[in-house]
């Protein structure tokens, strides 16, 4: 007796079928996810889960990517079936790179290279070392540090760790010229003497801190830092938000000039709406503006882990942004042990006149 065989050219053609059927499953997964990446970007969605959708836009471009090639694949495979999943592929890929190549490519503007630095640190610190805060501020000769999302006792370890000797200037303090240490929320300490504090949002301590700088004009420091958007359904990160901007505007116009710095955790990245808007009035942020990358400062420090694995930081929240007054020459990803965000410290000089 014989057995009969699997017929050759049915198996083929079975096994053909299969790979065309995985191809358009692959493609259509991924250009969905880069449709909806960028769908949400453009929305702009306020509620909770869509403000966390937008944060993960960069991913578009690799999804994209994806489409793309699976796309190839299938136009080589299946002509008809594959030209227009390209052509949508493609337009995705574009669109992304547009929106992410300007991290990575550019011209760096120039300073003025006679100009005094301005040395600006940034640092969450809801938990975390304080003390190490005070190390990294003499370490990286720091002229001004925002610390963000502090409780009292957190505020209260960066002046033990004696913050006061470097930067002897603070929202602390209560008229007498020493930091009580006793407020929360968002506090700027600063090497150069405060002009006036003004806080600019209901929730999360949003300041705008003038200083008398050397040099013919005052330096602005907006230290943000808006409530998170998984409280009350992102209703009151829209809410700081909007009066952040409404202050601004009614500062300087639609466009900001002079020597004005956005320093702080802004829970939000570059592809959020209200980071964009300040973009639009002339603030940039300073890892674009030196081709950094994207300078991811959440989670950190294994605060956030997933099946017993720690997540690395991939989403830029901390932030500091300038007006073409401000030139950064220098910036850095750093931070405080036990910190769940790293820090940022950038140094900025004169625009050349």
């Amino acid at each position: 007796m014989t057995s009969a065989r699997p017929d050759g050219p049915r198996a083929g053609g079975a096994g053909r079928a299969l790979v065309t059927a995985v191809l358009v499953v692959v493609v259509l997964a991924a250009t969905a996810v880069a449709a909806a990446l960028a769908a949400a970007r453009v929305l702009s969605p306020g509620v909770r889960r869509g403000i966390e959708l937008v944060a993960l836009t960069p991913a578009g471009l690799p999804a994209a990517v994806v489409a793309v090639v699976g796309a190839l694949l299938l136009v080589w495979r299946r002509p008809a079936l594959g030209r227009p999943l390209l052509v949508l592929a493609l337009g995705l890929a574009a669109l992304h790179a547009w929106w992410l190549a300007p991290l990575f490519v550019g011209d760096v503007p120039a300073a003025d290279p006679a100009g005094a630095r301005l040395v600006v640190m940034t640092q969450n610190l809801e938990t975390g070392d304080a003390g190490a805060v005070a190390s990294l501020v003499e370490q990286q000769s720091v002229d001004v540090l925002v610390v963000t999302d502090a409780p009292g006792g957190q505020v209260q370890g960066v002046v033990a760790a004696g913050i006061g000797d470097a930067l002897p200037h603070s929202t602390l303090d209560d008229g007498s010229g020493t930091s009580s240490g006793t407020s929360s929320g968002s506090v700027v300490w600063s090497r150069h003497p405060i002009r006036s504090d003004t806080l600019v949002s209901d929730g999360g301590d949003s300041r705008v801190v003038v200083l008398d700088v050397p040099g013919p004009d005052d330096v602005a420091v907006v230290a943000l830092h808006p409530t998170p958007p998984y409280q009350d359904g992102g209703a009151r990160w829209r809410a700081d938000w909007t009066q952040v901007l409404d202050h601004l505007r009614e500062t300087y116009g639609d466009t900001v000039t002079g020597r004005v710095v956005v320093v702080g955790d802004l829970n939000a990245t570059l592809d959020h709406e209200p980071v964009r808007a300040l973009s639009d009035m002339g603030l940039r942020d300073v890892a674009e503006q030196l081709n950094a990358g994207l300078a991811a400062t959440w989670p950190a420090n294994g605060r956030l882990s997933r099946m017993g694995v720690a997540v690395p930081p991939l989403f830029a929240l901390d932030h500091v942004l300038t007006t073409r007054g401000l030139v950064p020459t220098d910036h850095l990803v750093t931070g405080a042990a036990g910190s769940d965000h790293r820090g940022v410290v950038t140094t900025l000089a004169p625009a050349p006149r």
